[in-house]
């Protein structure tokens, strides 16, 4: 390769990935080039220090058709609207869920009734990948061999290797409700492989048997998905690169935890009260996920109020977005002091993600 081209490349890598989509036809060469996962890496590294995140939300409720909202939590913000990827003609959305998201690609799932006037009451269930960056969607297709009855569903997408993105997977872990022992079952897990466009079961689940249920959906993080239990007490963890299941107990139990994704790591967040204050002081502790499955203590948060919820988390654990409040998202500093309020009319949010745009294609192999 000679200096000119090491020199165009670089360049390359620093354009936003909507110019790049443009680029495309100018030269063959950087067609290829934008297929690679060198290149596609080196891009998404570059675009994640901006500050968006990406709203999955409802007006009114959840039969009504979600919105998408990019925000750039800059002062002033700065916000685009995107189309739900899911439609079908003559039925009307009944439910959607986000179910995981990784490397810029996002898991949706939505469930489909029938036209009013029609009788049979048939209903349709469609997940679908999306790159909102791209606009593409690759539709998952049903598993014909997976069980029916009374399960629980959890779902969750990933990569095999972080390093690359061309080996999405989606996992479904099917799960029993508690028997006489008030313990759950494993009892189903299956695996779609984007590449091979293809289902297949697990059966060496070795979690076969847990002690509460799981939240959802699935948080991603260096090749692993996660699930906390119900009973905040661990997390159960799926490797994509070896397909194997192990549980990590959780550093702390209270009333209220939850575990977000900022920035490619796993933040376990608790909420407690302090009652020696008067007031009462409401504190929201992070704790990170090392890799080697310890926890290490971020920070603390004191929260104007206990109704103080965090979903997303910015800057380098300086910032933080909350629930909607009054149809209002609200941006809070490390002090639990309200900064600014993003104009986001969500009565519920489904989902808040970290935005990073990418090229990453779902329906061609990568070089």
């Amino acid at each position: 390769m000679s200096l000119a081209e090491e020199l165009v490349n670089e360049i390359l890598t620093r354009l936003p990935a909507k110019s790049l989509m443009r680029f495309k036809s100018v030269e063959r060469s950087w067609n290829t080039l934008f297929k690679t996962n060198s290149f596609i890496r080196i891009q998404k590294e570059r675009q994640m220090n901006e500050d968006r995140v990406i709203i999955f939300y409802n007006e009114t409720g959840i039969y009504d058709l979600p919105k998408i909202t990019v925000v750039s939590t800059c002062d002033p913000p700065q916000y685009e609207t995107l189309e739900f990827p899911i439609s079908h003609l003559n039925y009307c959305l009944m439910e959607h869920i986000t179910s995981g998201y990784c490397n810029g690609i996002y898991c949706l799932e939505a469930v489909f009734g029938c036209n009013y006037r029609e009788t049979n009451h048939q209903y349709i269930t469609e997940t679908v990948l999306w790159n909102p960056t791209t606009r593409e969607a690759k539709v998952i297709p049903n598993n014909p061999l997976a069980p029916t009855g009374n399960f629980m569903c959890h779902s969750g997408l990933g990569v095999s290797d972080p390093n690359t993105f061309d080996q999405f997977k989606y996992i479904q872990i099917y799960i029993a409700g508690a028997g006489a022992d008030n313990e759950y079952d494993v009892v189903y897990v299956e695996l779609y492989d984007l590449n091979t466009q293809s289902w297949f079961v697990i059966h060496d689940i070795h979690v076969t048997r847990l002690k509460s249920s799981l939240l959802a959906p699935g948080s991603y993080s260096n090749g692993l998905c996660h699930w906390l239990s119900l009973d905040f007490t661990f997390i159960l963890c799926f490797d994509f690169h070896s397909n194997k299941f192990r549980t990590i107990k959780s550093p702390l139990t209270t009333q209220f935890c939850r575990i977000i994704e900022p920035n490619n790591c796993i933040a376990y967040l608790v909420y407690e009260t302090d009652y020696d204050y008067d007031p009462p002081r409401h504190i929201i502790q992070i704790w990170n996920l090392e890799q080697d499955d310890t926890w290490v203590k971020r920070c603390n948060i004191v929260a104007a109020d206990e109704y103080v919820t965090i979903c997303a988390i910015l800057k380098d654990y300086t910032e933080f977005i909350g629930e909607p409040l009054y149809y209002y998202m609200p941006l809070y500093n490390s002090r639990g002091q309200l900064l600014r309020q993003f104009q986001i009319p969500a009565r519920q949010h489904i989902g808040i993600y970290d935005y990073v745009e990418t090229i990453a294609p779902l329906s061609l192999y990568i070089i």
